[in-house]
């Protein structure tokens, strides 16, 4: 999928997980706004949206831009990714009416 996504926007693996990662943040904060019941609740932000983000990969492609002599990226993925990806949460939940935050 992310390589589909890759190519299909012309966009590097390493941003298009990147802007993964971000609109994951939104997405559980949705998950939260709609009040799910408590097994749905886990296997939505646990199951679904767990895998869908892909935290571990960034971090591996952090190691490798860095490696690669792209250090500025690498240093703005590695902490852009995890702030970014909260403010999606926050926002989101703004937009639902503040259920999520």
């Amino acid at each position: 999928m992310l390589e589909v996504c890759s190519r299909a926007f012309r966009l590097p693996a390493w941003f298009t997980i990147f802007l993964v990662n971000v609109a994951g943040g939104g997405l559980v904060a949705l998950a939260y706004a709609a009040s799910l019941a408590t097994g749905m609740h886990a296997f939505v932000v646990v199951g679904l949206l767990g895998g869908f983000t892909t935290f571990s990969t960034a971090m591996i492609d952090v190691v490798l831009l860095y490696q690669l002599g792209r250090k500025v990226t690498a240093v703005v993925i590695w902490i852009s990714t995890p702030v970014l990806g909260l403010l999606a949460w926050i926002l989101v939940s703004w937009l639902a009416g503040g259920h999520a935050a």
